[in-house]
């Protein structure tokens, strides 16, 4: 799987994951250029080397990391948890 590939399959997890979790995917959104500038293969990439790159965190090492390895879009969105609405009480 190409670099190309692989960025094409995390915007498409990024959308799906927005109405579910704002935060998750902007922390997939801020990741985006950083790993278009990368200059290696990112199917070869390992945790260690992915996390050393400015601007990627866990959460999205751990999100690229199963579209690496082949999971369905379905499967990666589905692990990502709903974000909590916070009640306010005056």
């Amino acid at each position: 799987m190409d670099n190309q590939t692989i960025i094409e399959k995390l915007f498409k997890v990024q959308q799906a994951v927005k109405p579910k979790n704002a935060a998750a995917a902007s922390a997939i959104e801020r990741a985006m250029i950083p790993l278009l500038e990368y200059d290696g293969p990112l199917a070869l990439a390992k945790r260690a080397e992915l996390l050393k790159i400015k601007g990627i965190g866990q959460q999205s090492v751990d999100i690229l990391l199963k579209i690496i390895n082949g999971a369905t879009q379905f499967e990666v969105v589905s692990g990502i948890s709903k974000t909590k609405k916070r009640s306010y009480i005056d």
